[in-house]
């Protein structure tokens, strides 16, 4: 078996194997910049943070340029707040645009351990809130593909003290995930406070 070896700047090595049989093998590596993990299996992703961005101003936020190979992604809410307090609403989108239906969605909020209010949406993955503009959201939302263009949520958030969010859903997409929209559910409501950021690999 032939090995090539790479020698660190300072210390430590890696060693890559060709595998012990017949035939061409080819690894092609994203192109991206992040960090190369691995799984049980053996299989390489890159985990690959974003770029923060704030949640201070407009009605709604885009992130795009999701790379195809991605299966999971992990929406991070720091601190995000809008002008009345309405639910978050988080949409999917392709090539296509953002999608604003099909959505299977519910929410419930939990304080104190009593069971609050619930709201359920198709028009995306709906995140209920205090109903007050001082309820800063703290939490992740994480989407990871079944199979296809299929992506499921789950998530349990931080709305404010001794209070939670907590809900899922599921999403099948016209084409390839490559962007995620945050806005509320009027649609109506400004963004006053806070960022967000995703992690995917």
């Amino acid at each position: 078996m032939a090995s090539l070896k790479l020698n660190g700047d300072t210390s430590g090595e890696i060693t890559i194997s060709a595998p012990a049989v017949a035939g061409t093998n080819t690894l092609t590596l994203p192109a991206e910049t992040g960090t190369i993990v691995t799984n049980v299996n053996g299989d390489v992703y890159p985990l690959t943070l974003g770029t923060a961005v704030p949640t201070t101003s407009g009605t709604s936020i885009d992130i795009t340029g999701i790379p195809s190979w991605v299966k999971r992604v992990t929406l991070i809410f720091n601190g995000v707040n809008n002008s009345t307090g309405n639910p978050y609403l988080i949409q999917l989108g392709d090539s296509g645009g953002i999608e604003t239906t099909g959505y299977l969605s519910n929410s419930i909020k939990v304080n104190q351990g009593a069971i609050g209010a619930g709201d359920e949406s198709t028009a995306g993955f709906i995140c209920l809130t205090s109903n007050v503009a001082a309820a800063d959201v703290q939490g992740l939302f994480t989407f990871v593909n079944v199979s296809g263009n299929e992506w499921v949520l789950n998530y349990c958030v931080r709305i404010r003290d001794f209070e939670v969010t907590i809900g899922g859903g599921a999403k099948a997409l016209s084409g390839q995930l490559d962007r995620i929209r945050v806005t509320t559910e009027s649609g109506t409501a400004t963004f006053s406070e806070g960022q967000i950021n995703i992690l995917y690999d």
